[in-house]
């Protein structure tokens, strides 16, 4: 009898524990395309370092911006030797930003991406080379796609979405989670939020609107169509985000000022969408040191707690990013069985 009583005080403890939902450990990559142009030994130690804490985490979403010139062959090849670092260690995502989708070099239109053309970034990367891929907007591009994960005891699924996608990407973006409904959802875009948005409220002003410069290469904006109506962060929101009661996240990167920002809102379901953007190259205000700083961001969803825990970390630096509002903060109240 007393053997029986001792081991059902060792068992029960271990079947509790078993039964309880895990953490969710994503890793963050902001912009690197000055790393890919100018700065390779950052790009390397943030791949080495994911690399070898692979183990420690369950996904790795990169913002676009992967690399400085869209038809650089050069820099795509270096930047697919380091994914290829996490290859069977832990799956990856990226979106495709601005400067990975066709840039007009050496003119003042050299961020645009009005022709988007993703020829180079396609050569280098096949559907292939995504662990967790499920499927794409364009058979054998991987311009817009999504990835299928599984991690603390829930099932997700993150969209990666390009850079101001037009009406018919949203289309697709909107029958992809109509069919996933069991799947917590993670939003991967390049442009989507400006910087100094904060948790308070769904402020039109917190994400990034019409008046960006790619609009205007779209002409007559009352009669777009579909193929041509490219939409913001703002417009992103109400045709796409706040939809779905299943969307849990939005990770975005590309602004720069403060180049960090975060925000709370409530979809049309009454779901918390949890959103961030976070951007640490040059022309940043707090990078003296031309954006040649590495940082990536470690986050951290604990479903026992209902936490969400966001540390910005530099492998190239060795250390914390020394600004504890903007850069190291946690979500409270974060409930994953509410979507």
């Amino acid at each position: 009898m007393k053997r029986q009583i001792l081991f059902i005080l060792i068992i029960l403890p271990l079947l509790t524990f078993a039964g309880q939902p895990g953490k969710i450990k994503l890793i963050v990559i902001p912009d690197t395309q000055n790393n890919a142009n100018k700065y390779p030994e950052v790009f390397d130690s943030e791949f080495d370092w994911i690399s070898a804490n692979a183990s420690d985490y369950d996904f790795v979403l990169h913002v676009g911006d992967v690399v400085e010139s869209s038809s650089n062959a050069t820099q795509w090849s270096f930047a697919k030797s380091n994914f290829n670092k996490l290859k069977g260690k832990i799956p990856y995502a990226f979106c495709m930003g601005n400067h990975d989708v066709s840039i007009r070099e050496n003119t003042a239109e050299n961020a645009t991406a009005d022709l988007r053309i993703s020829t180079a970034a396609n050569n280098a990367f096949k559907a292939s080379d995504f662990e967790a891929f499920g499927g794409a907007y364009e058979e054998g591009k991987i311009d817009n796609t999504y990835h299928l994960f599984s991690a603390g005891g829930f099932d997700w699924l993150v969209l990666s979405i390009e850079f101001v996608p037009n009406d018919l990407v949203l289309n697709w973006a909107n029958n992809v989670i109509e069919e996933h409904p069991d799947r917590l959802i993670i939003i991967l875009t390049h442009s989507y939020m400006h910087y100094g948005s904060n948790t308070d409220a769904c402020s039109r002003d917190s994400r990034v609107k019409g008046t960006s410069d790619w609009r205007k290469f779209t002409a007559s904006y009352e009669n777009q169509t579909p193929e041509s109506m490219l939409n913001d962060g703002e417009m992103m929101w109400n045709k796409l985000v706040s939809k779905h009661k299943n969307i849990f996240a939005v990770f975005s990167g590309h602004i720069l000022g403060s180049g960090t920002a975060k925000l709370v809102s409530f979809g049309e379901n009454m779901n918390k969408v949890y959103q961030m953007m976070s951007n640490y190259q040059n022309q940043v205000r707090e990078m003296n040191d031309e954006g040649k700083n590495g940082y990536i961001r470690l986050i951290t969803i604990d479903p026992q707690s209902r936490t969400m825990d966001v540390r910005t970390w530099s492998p190239f630096l060795n250390q914390y990013h020394p600004n504890n509002i903007r850069h190291n903060f946690r979500f409270g109240g974060v409930d994953l069985n509410e979507y």
